[in-house]
């Protein structure tokens, strides 16, 4: 036998379920991320010795992660401000150059400029990180899945030290040990797209690549860096 309180009691639980469904399909507020995942680097590592220096290309892995706070004004705007660590980049580089070295010849006394033949070869290592700000748009696909595009400014440092040797040949001729460190500071912008899959009103998982770039003068070609993140999310 029916209840006279059933139709009542059923239309109060369709509502109720509309409404997590609308809770969870429109959702807004502060939320919080840890981040992480493989990185790769591709960069000419040395500094250059002249305008003319070819300096060998490095590609190297690393495992970066991130912390990541942000606000969600609708289903497709987002803000987000992130600590960024990179990790380190190592492997082996040369640079190969002509050098011209002013002299005085020692019968006429006259001065004479020299030219030399320079190699370096150097293991060399560098670490990146970086406090980003962003903007997101997102895509909603399904109830719980999202595409999202991001485009932000990261205020970076980079650290670079290298050891090796410079050698002269020619009309110079010597060998040097050497060790060397370099840091730098700058700004750029970066991308990154990704999905997200809503758990529930409290958590979600981010799949992101992301791509950065550090145009600094302690290597011969701006640092080129791609990585893949898995992101934990909690809501407030």
């Amino acid at each position: 036998m029916y209840s006279a309180k059933t139709p009542a009691a059923l239309i109060g639980a369709c509502l109720m379920g509309l409404s997590s469904h609308a809770a969870l399909a429109q959702f807004g507020g502060y939320y919080v991320e840890l981040s992480g995942g493989p990185a790769e680097s591709t960069v000419e590592p040395l500094p250059p010795l002249s305008e003319g220096t070819v300096v060998s290309e490095l590609e190297a892995d690393s495992t970066m992660y991130a912390f990541t706070t942000g606000f969600r004004f609708n289903d497709n705007i987002s803000v987000e401000a992130s600590y960024a660590d990179y990790g380190s980049f190592s492997g082996s580089a040369t640079a190969r150059d002509i050098l011209f070295f002013q002299d005085v010849d020692p019968v006429t006394q006259e001065p004479v400029i020299l030219q030399a033949d320079a190699l370096v070869q150097a293991e060399t290592e560098y670490e990146a990180k970086a406090f980003t700000a962003s903007v997101i748009g997102s895509w909603p696909v399904s109830r719980r899945f999202s595409v999202f595009g991001e485009l932000g400014l990261a205020a970076w440092d980079v650290k670079s030290e290298l050891a090796g040797t410079l050698t002269y040949t020619g009309e110079v001729q010597d060998t040097r040990r050497f060790t060397a460190d370099f840091s730098d500071s700058g700004s750029s912008f970066f991308y990154s797209a990704g999905l997200h899959y809503r758990i529930n009103l409290s958590y979600g998982v981010k799949l992101e690549f992301q791509e950065n770039k550090f145009e600094s003068d302690i290597f011969s070609s701006d640092a080129k860096v791609r990585n893949v993140n898995l992101g934990l999310r909690l809501y407030f």
